[in-house]
């Protein structure tokens, strides 16, 4: 009751309650950055990227201003915006940024990953492993967990563990590490379908390539129609239908094609569904890591 009364009385008279309360009055600087925070944290990440660029225009000395453009970088990425949020970014490791560079590097690094060009996200996670290569634990530390992931979606399992056992103790995500760990070995031992195998057993019949995948219907109606439009395409030659024996052939050999296409295509899927089965067991992956936002 008496705080209402407080807020009451404090805003009639043009006061704010904060003040009223004793509390210290957020500057127009703290309510701006405030709301920006508020907006990427609710996902709201077209407003956020707007507020961000909106604070580092109008408080362009403040300490918070380098973080600003690292922040805007951030919400682009999860966007897909990888060209605008690597602008970003190197507005900070090419002209300074109140040392974020090292983190403004890490992330322009992860814009590589999401756009799952491999060799380019490698190259720029790997810059931070050198001895003394990073000043900063943090960034050094998810630059291995990248580094790591990277190796999972190339299906090297083994590799993947290594990189993850590197994770320091101290790291935040080293909690994360024995499972990464774990799970790495147990896709590199999986048992894995042969897109080979699977392509030469449907040309060898129609089905049994569906069959290897323990896909049983696909393998029936594979069978069948391979059947009657081979059986389809002999009785009309036979009968000297040329016309109908060709539509007939035609329609044989793109069901003959498709079902190698479908068996070769269908092993490649069956791998890739077991991998993300493994993979989204994990309490962290890329995309899911805190944060830093200061306050």
């Amino acid at each position: 009751m008496k705080s209402s009364v407080l807020i009451i009385l404090s805003s009639l008279a043009g006061v704010s309650p904060s003040v009223a309360r004793g509390e210290p009055m957020q500057s127009d600087e703290d309510r701006s950055w405030a709301f920006a925070r508020e907006l990427y944290a609710e996902g709201h990440l077209d407003e956020a990227v707007l507020e961000f660029r909106r604070f580092g225009a109008y408080y362009p000395a403040s300490a918070r201003a380098p973080w600003s453009k690292l922040l805007a970088g951030i919400a682009l990425t999860q966007q897909g915006r990888a060209e605008d949020a690597r602008d970003e970014f190197r507005t900070l490791t090419e002209g300074g940024g109140a040392g974020l560079q090292e983190r403004a590097r890490l992330e322009e690094a992860k814009t590589y990953y999401f756009e799952r060009r491999w060799n380019d996200a490698e190259r720029g996670f790997s810059g931070f492993l050198a001895p003394g290569a990073s000043s900063d634990r943090e960034v050094a530390s998810e630059a291995v967990f990248y580094l790591g992931w990277i190796r999972l979606n190339q299906d090297s399992g083994s590799r993947a563990a290594s990189v993850f056992a590197a994770m320091p103790d101290e790291a935040q995500l080293a909690k994360y590490r024995d499972d990464l760990v774990r799970v790495s070995h147990e896709l590199q031992g999986r048992q894995k379908k042969s897109p080979v195998t699977a392509g030469l057993l449907a040309a060898l019949l129609p089905g049994a390539g569906h069959v290897y995948l323990g896909r049983w219907a696909d393998a029936g109606t594979s069978l069948v129609l391979n059947a009657l439009f081979g059986l389809a395409t002999y009785e009309a030659f036979r009968r000297q239908l040329y016309l109908v024996g060709g539509a007939a052939a035609f329609f044989e050999v793109t069901w003959y094609s498709g079902n190698i296409f479908g068996a070769v295509s269908g092993a490649h899927e069956s791998n890739e569904r077991d991998k993300r089965l493994l993979l989204d067991g994990l309490a962290i992956s890329p995309g899911r890591e805190p944060v830093p936002i200061p306050r």
